[in-house]
């Protein structure tokens, strides 16, 4: 099975946990199995808990950074749309021959 690296530290962390007493968040202490009759109280259940690696973080600021940018440099967009409108933007066919064969090369 191939994992990706968030993956593998995932299953490095998480992997080892399995769910006790039935119920997710109550771990089953160490020699203590369901249903042995012990007459102590069970621990109160946890609250879930979601840590992220410093890894995680920085993809996650880095995400959020790359979702806030525009999808377009509006300043080049605007000066080559101008230089069209103005007949000023031409392009050599030959220029554009040699793009359009090294593309598909």
């Amino acid at each position: 099975m191939n994992l990706n690296p968030i993956q593998r530290d995932l299953l490095r962390l998480y992997g080892n946990r399995t769910r006790g007493a039935g119920e997710a968040g109550v771990a089953v202490p160490t020699g203590a199995s369901e249903g042995t009759g012990t007459s102590e109280e069970s621990p109160a259940p946890r609250a879930d808990d979601v840590v992220l690696s410093d890894r995680a973080a920085v993809l996650g600021r880095a995400m959020a950074s790359v979702r806030s940018s525009p999808d377009l440099r509006e300043q080049l967009v605007s000066a080559i749309k101008a230089r069209i409108d103005a007949g000023e933007y031409e392009i050599p066919a030959e220029a554009l021959v040699a793009r359009l064969l090294d593309a598909e090369g």
